[in-house]
């Protein structure tokens, strides 16, 4: 499959470079470019060290959102983002941590439902 520059994650770079006419501008333009790094390779993080998330907490079977600071940012064996919220827990974006309250309560409301509980990790 060829790639091109809208999949590279270089190309606003290139592309100023083209706009200035740089010498060479013209190798940057060919799919196949030495500096070709392809944007779907990378993982895009949610939230920042020190960033304020909400996490879903398990206390004495009982499921409930709470707020914490993000610690740590990292990736497990099967390569899957995992985020540790200060003194509280760990778990993935969107299944145990949340940006807002709302967020956090609607999917323990979706989990109950669904006859689901969180287990602490």
């Amino acid at each position: 499959m060829v790639k091109n520059c809208n999949e590279c994650l270089h190309n606003p770079i290139c592309q100023m470079w083209r706009d200035q006419e740089c010498q060479d501008a013209s190798s940057f333009q060919l799919s196949g470019c030495r500096h070709f790094k392809d944007q779907s390779q990378f993982l895009h993080v949610p939230c920042k060290l020190g960033d304020f998330v909400w996490v879903i907490r398990n206390y004495h079977g009982t499921n409930h959102p709470q707020q914490g600071q993000v610690s740590e940012l990292l990736i497990s064996k099967d390569l899957r983002l995992v985020i540790v919220v200060k003194h509280i827990a760990r778990g993935e974006w969107g299944k145990e941590v949340f940006a807002t309250y709302d967020e956090a309560q609607a999917a323990i409301k979706e989990r109950k439902n669904n006859g689901e509980n969180y287990n602490q990790k």
